[in-house]
């Protein structure tokens, strides 16, 4: 069990570093931020064509949580 300050890193890159309270990050996220969009909030990717996007995990406090969340398709 997780205890202490530590990272975690996942296959698909996304990671936590920071405080482990039994096993949990001591800050869990209550909201997923994408960021990186145009002014309407949208993305346009041609067919077949690669893109990536960044995720920001908040906390309830409104706080960026530590560690990187980038997805690709």
């Amino acid at each position: 069990m997780y205890n202490g300050e530590g990272k975690l890193s996942q296959v698909s890159g996304a990671s936590y570093e920071g405080l482990w309270i039994n096993g949990r990050p001591a800050y869990m996220a209550v909201k997923l931020v994408i960021t990186g969009l145009d002014d309407t909030g949208s993305i346009c990717v041609a067919p077949g064509e690669s893109f990536t996007i960044s995720v920001e995990s908040h906390t309830d406090l409104g706080e960026i949580m530590p560690g990187k969340d980038q997805l690709m398709s």
